[in-house]
């Protein structure tokens, strides 16, 4: 049988009720993960898909070009191209080549 409070044919769900913690301490991994220093996003790594597009791109290829190449679609290339400018530090195609040649991502016979 159901628990639940009956009224005039309706069942009314019991209401679940999720404490805040009480006490400061219950707080603190939660304030010392927000406290760790984040790495810098130009020290992390191109992930493999991104090196591949960062390949493309220092062929100059187009956003759609790169697309048919990898079989994604090409705002699957967009969204790769920003965490590609974010990680290096760019705004522009160029300059992610540059600065993927530079500090080795990209090696010179590409």
């Amino acid at each position: 049988m159901n628990s639940a409070p009956v009224f005039a044919d309706v069942v009314v769900p019991q209401t679940v009720v999720l404490k805040a913690p009480t006490d400061i301490g219950e707080l603190k991994p939660i304030k010392e993960a927000l406290q760790r220093p984040q790495p810098k996003t130009a020290d992390m790594p191109l992930t493999p898909r991104e090196s591949q597009v960062s390949r493309h791109i220092a062929f100059g290829l187009s956003n759609k070009e790169i697309a048919d190449k990898l079989f994604i679609s090409p705002l699957t290339v967009k969204g790769h191209l920003k965490n590609i400018y974010q990680k290096l530090e760019v705004g522009k195609r160029r300059e992610a080549v540059e600065k993927a040649q530079k500090i080795g991502i990209l090696s010179g016979g590409l």
